[in-house]
């Protein structure tokens, strides 16, 4: 009896860039296969120049970017950029997913302010507007679609790093609240794997130094060192 194989749907993860932009067009062009490609933050500096991305790319805010572009791709919606606080469905019947997006980090003197309040280099933290905003909507959409993907910048809590936790309890909270089947976060420059309420949560390196390839049909994931 021959065994039923079943079609794959890859998606690709990136960990930080910092400005080595070269490292992404060159990790998209090894994999033609791959449908859509993000990115966890810190994608560029504050004053980097941030290239024309390829249309099936797609980043979040880290702690370090250039905030005044990030402003401009907000204010236009361009797809490249994946604003906190928000859901967003991928491809089509069996193949659809959806993706959910927390970035920057956290401050306990911005985490209560309205998110159009902060400026300069204080967009680099997230709200309890974004964070209700996301909880909201997948609540909204619990009976319609499953929920894969959580992507944020800051790490679950606990993230052990030199035998002090790291890692951000709020983050361990929105894993067990919104129930992805998987989650994928960068900040701390490190590949590492953890279980949070169930939930595999994927630490990941920088981007030149290795990155995931996962089956969003399969749920695998496949780390690829360079």
């Amino acid at each position: 009896m021959s065994s039923v194989e079943y079609p794959t749907l890859y998606i690709g993860l990136l960990g930080d860039v910092h400005g080595k932009f070269d490292v992404i067009f060159e990790i998209i062009k090894r994999h033609p296969e791959v449908k859509r490609w993000f990115q966890v933050g810190d994608l560029g500096g504050e004053l980097d120049i941030y290239p024309l991305f390829p249309s099936n790319f797609h980043f979040i805010q880290g702690n370090h970017e250039n905030w005044d572009y990030i402003q401009k791709l907000k204010e236009t919606n361009n797809p490249t950029f994946l604003s906190n606080g928000n859901l967003k469905l991928y491809g089509y019947l069996y193949e659809r997913y959806c993706v959910g997006v927390l970035g920057g980090n956290y401050s306990s003197n911005q985490y209560k302010n309205k998110t159009s309040s902060l400026l300069g280099n204080r967009r680099r933290h997230f709200t309890i507007e974004e964070y209700e905003n996301l909880i909201d909507q997948r609540k909204s959409i619990e009976n319609l679609v499953n929920f894969d993907i959580l992507i944020t910048h800051e790490a679950p809590s606990p993230y052990v790093k030199s035998v002090r936790d790291i890692g951000i309890p709020l983050i361990s909270d929105l894993i067990k609240n919104l129930k992805p089947h998987i989650h994928f976060f960068g900040h701390h420059h490190r590949y590492t794997e953890q279980y949070v309420g169930g939930v595999l949560s994927v630490g990941l390196d920088f981007a030149y130094k290795s990155y995931v390839l996962y089956d969003t049909i399969g749920k695998t994931i496949k780390k690829i060192d360079i």
